[in-house]
């Protein structure tokens, strides 16, 4: 059976409610800051792991661990990508 809740018990619960609520939001922001220094960082290394792939020679040991390093590099670029689109279809369904 459902209990018969005070006005008094139900402004708390709402008041803690909303604090949990804002120190969510305080963590959402802390945390978008984060992902575009990540973000911006990730584009630095794919930009630095491109100049260091020579075309003329492009089968050489020191070129292939270029290759390497620029692929997991933009591989690390889009799954930054993904989360920040994923949070915002979150955003919008609420």
């Amino acid at each position: 059976m459902l209990e018969r809740v005070s006005k008094y018990e139900l402004n708390i619960y709402l008041l803690k409610k909303e604090k949990l609520f804002l120190i969510y939001k305080e963590k959402e922001i802390k945390m978008t800051k984060i992902e575009k220094i990540l973000l911006f960082l990730t584009i630095l290394i794919v930009l630095f792991n491109l100049t260091q792939i020579n075309v003329f020679i492009f089968f050489e040991e020191e070129n292939k661990i270029a290759l390497i390093s620029f692929i997991l590099s933009m591989c690390a670029l889009i799954l930054i990508l993904l989360i920040r689109v994923s949070k915002k279809i979150r955003d919008k369904n609420q």
